[in-house]
């Protein structure tokens, strides 16, 4: 059976945010990861969402097990275990 599949929207639900800030979190992470690319003294935080496992279209979609390992890696995840 194939591995679920998670667009912005669901990712959002299963972290338990709104979509607006998953999408805020998408464009920054984004943002970031092109800017340690130009620049290799740019440090790259923890907390960033992973890149899209693929694209459905022109939509980025993660696979389940990269959202459960980000959830379980935010440190507010880790402070309300």
């Amino acid at each position: 059976m194939a591995e679920k599949l998670h667009d912005l929207r669901s990712f959002a639900e299963v972290a338990g945010v709104k979509y607006t800030t998953m999408r805020r979190y998408h464009a920054t992470a984004t943002k970031r990861r092109a800017e340690a690319a130009a620049d290799p003294e740019v440090k790259l935080p923890a907390w960033l969402i992973p890149p899209p496992d693929d694209r459905v279209g022109q939509s980025p979609v993660w696979r389940d097990r990269t959202v459960r390992k980000w959830i379980e890696s935010r440190p507010r995840a880790a402070a309300t275990r």
